[in-house]
């Protein structure tokens, strides 16, 4: 479990969201209001996040097409799935230090800096992951579930293949103003 969400300046000066693209891919645990922070913050008005994505999903996958990724992403989300859970704990271990700071804060501060230059280059590290799935041209839903959305053409409109690591194939559909909880088989 994350932990909560601070006002601290000091260490919201160290975290920020992550957000692994303008796509709005994010690392969480399907809650933003408690998501991995560390530094690497693109945020957009909601109205620009709309435009983001529809022009972002002119590329538009076959099933056969986006089958053909999954290999790849099945790496991907494996590596994800093995580092998020070490950022987690170090923003854990960063939080609870900082909290437990008292008058002698330098030996602390040294510890806290340790641990956020560990945990920044995991999050580096996921970021070039994120990007990679960036590339292929699906989209990020979930770490921990794995979830992968393909833009796709279904009866004449755009729609989302939608497939979960832990899948053989790709074998479910929804809108694009649904998620996961609304998919359809194919």
């Amino acid at each position: 479990v994350l932990g909560e969400h601070t006002h601290n300046n000091a260490l919201d000066h160290q975290f920020a969201y992550v957000r692994l693209n303008h796509s709005g891919c994010m690392l969480t645990n399907g809650c933003p209001s408690r998501a991995v922070r560390l530094t690497l913050r693109i945020s957009q008005p909601e109205s620009k996040m709309r435009h983001a994505k529809l022009f972002l999903m002119s590329r538009t996958f076959t099933l056969e097409e986006a089958t053909a990724h999954l290999p790849r992403l099945r790496e991907i989300l494996m590596e994800m799935r093995k580092q998020k859970p070490r950022v987690d704990e170090l923003r854990q271990q960063i939080l609870a230090m900082t909290r437990r700071a008292t008058g002698n804060g330098h030996l602390v501060s040294q510890h806290v800096r340790d641990r956020q230059k560990v945990a920044q280059e995991l999050v580096e590290r996921l970021n070039e992951l994120g990007e990679a799935i960036k590339e292929i041209g699906c989209e990020l839903k979930g770490v921990e579930q794995g979830l992968i959305d393909f833009p796709s053409e279904r009866e004449g409109r755009t729609v989302y293949l939608c497939w979960k690591l832990g899948e053989d194939t790709i074998g479910y559909w929804h809108e694009l103003d649904t998620g996961f909880g609304d998919r359809q088989a194919l």
